[in-house]
């Protein structure tokens, strides 16, 4: 998780900064005196604190983006504005993030998991959906089938972390240089933007913790297919083409070997690789993981539609 937050920084520092000084939210105090603007979405109460959704389109199945570590909502717009022209499609701020308020720390993995469901029960957003997860957003997005399976028709996993990948020894051996460059790339930027120190304190402590919930998972979920599995369900998985950077042959390989064991997960599977993509898929080939979306939304209603 470290190499992910350090590419994480290193990738979106000044939209950070820029999204600081335009966005004051439940999540993040805004940083400058600028107005903030209104939510695109609407902003529902959950357990007593503010969480933003995002929904377009009309349709179903329901598709759910749930984005990455240090995700924004403006790094998904192609891919919602693509798939809502075929089915209904939400995107939620997780939180500490956007317009959704901050939680105490520490929160257990399934606590996490949680609050996308009843967000989308306080929406009045039924099922069945489709669940788009990248990267961190992968496990949550499995751990939610596992929780709720009757909610889950079909899954889209981009980039997505997997159980045997978080102690594999070639990652774990990348995890202590990229420890080093995240903190030094944090401190540099808040160094950079004193006027927005508190505010960008607030949106890496939430990385922080976003890793500590991966970290304290328990061991008995640290096997192949511990999150869950998903039968039949429609499944892509989408993998990146191009190296880490900078390059680890070591730890790209993990990534390769993890990559290949999701493909177990279903036995309705196919595996596409963007090649011309690093980790952040949908910013750089939007249209690969819309296309993916295309296809389950389809072999569900196909399933939807077939006499039972």
């Amino acid at each position: 998780m470290r190499r992910i937050l350090a590419a994480v920084v290193l990738g979106t520092a000044f939209l950070v900064v820029g999204d600081a000084m335009a966005q004051a939210s439940p999540g993040n105090a805004n940083a400058s005196s600028q107005a903030p603007p209104r939510s695109p979405g609407k902003v529902f109460d959950v357990d007593g604190r503010p969480m933003h959704l995002f929904c377009t389109g009309t349709g179903g199945p329901l598709v759910v983006i749930i984005a990455g570590v240090g995700g924004r909502l403006e790094d998904w717009r192609t891919v919602q504005n693509a798939t809502s022209a075929f089915t209904r499609t939400c995107y939620y701020d997780r939180a500490g993030y956007g317009w959704s308020a901050s939680t105490a720390p520490h929160r257990s993995f399934d606590a996490r998991t949680e609050d996308l469901r009843k967000l989308l029960a306080a929406a009045g957003e039924a099922g069945p959906y489709v669940l788009v997860g990248h990267s961190y957003g992968g496990i949550l997005a499995r751990r939610f089938v596992a929780l709720h399976p009757s909610k889950v028709a079909g899954v889209v996993l981009v980039e997505s972390v997997e159980e045997l990948e978080m102690s594999d020894p070639r990652i774990l051996a990348e995890e202590a240089s990229a420890d080093q460059r995240y903190s030094q790339d944090e401190e540099q930027i808040i160094r950079s933007h004193p006027e927005m120190a508190d505010g960008l304190r607030r949106f890496f402590d939430t990385l922080r913790d976003e890793e500590w919930s991966v970290i304290h998972i328990p061991e008995a979920m640290r096997t192949a297919g511990a999150f869950g599995r998903l039968g039949d369900r429609p499944l892509v998985v989408i993998s990146r083409g191009l190296p880490s950077t900078p390059r680890n042959e070591g730890a790209d390989a993990a990534w390769t070997d993890a990559q290949a064991r999701l493909t177990h997960l279903s036995t309705d599977v196919r595996q596409v690789v963007a090649d011309k993509s690093g980790h952040n898929v949908q910013v750089e080939q939007p249209q690969v993981i819309v296309q993916a979306v295309h296809d389950v939304v389809e072999k569900v209603r196909a399933r939807y539609r077939r006499p039972s």
